[in-house]
């Protein structure tokens, strides 16, 4: 349901003007089920990152590859569908049409807005520039522009859904690269785990 509501949405806002020319946003949706492994890796004292990774993201990455513009496609080999209307595709996957019966949507919990003086360890989640500004209650942030040297690095991840040890062998890699690249002034920005593989940049 929540696809589908995202994908009527971007219906609704229509084609974008911007100067001589027009173009429409559109969405493309994977969807799989399965177990993933959320964890944080980092130095708490330094930077911490989240990461997600698992077979399941992986399946949801394929079928999104598998979808045109407007499309919701499911890999129908992880989840029960009986419950949608769909196309199939091939052996894996399918274009919803819709839902056999309505699903309850459940309330949305909103954040709790940041307070004047979040916890210290919020800090090791945020850019230094911003953690300084967050604590000095600016949190109205401004746009910055900067030059920058952007490096992006791809390593070999352990086996998400069967390594007992894949978050302590993630936590233990990324302390030392958070090690490396603390002695040349950069900064860890994100990790990215998907069909494409593990990565993450740094700047």
């Amino acid at each position: 349901r929540c696809a589908l509501e995202m994908q009527s949405l971007m219906e609704q806002l229509g084609a974008i003007e911007i100067q001589a020319t027009k173009w429409r946003l559109t969405l493309k949706i994977g969807i799989a089920a399965g177990h993933v492994l959320y964890t944080t890796v980092g130095d708490p004292t330094k930077r911490c990152v989240a990461v997600v990774g698992g077979s399941a993201l992986l399946r949801s990455a394929e079928a999104e590859n598998q979808a045109r513009s407007g499309d919701v496609i499911i890999d129908y080999t992880s989840l029960d569908c009986e419950q949608f209307k769909r196309e199939t595709l091939d052996q894996r996957f399918a274009k919803v049409l819709g839902l056999e019966q309505s699903v309850r949507a459940q309330p949305i919990r909103w954040p709790e807005p940041i307070t004047p003086h979040p916890p210290a360890q919020f800090d090791a989640y945020l850019h230094p520039t911003i953690a300084q500004q967050v604590r000095e209650g600016r949190t109205a942030f401004i746009n910055e522009r900067r030059s920058v040297t952007l490096l992006f690095v791809n390593f070999n991840a352990p086996d998400y859904d069967r390594d007992p040890f894949a978050a302590e062998r993630l936590n233990h890699y990324f302390r030392e690269v958070l090690r490396i690249v603390e002695r040349y002034d950069g900064y860890l920005n994100k990790v990215e785990i998907g069909d494409k593989g593990s990565s993450f940049l740094v700047l």
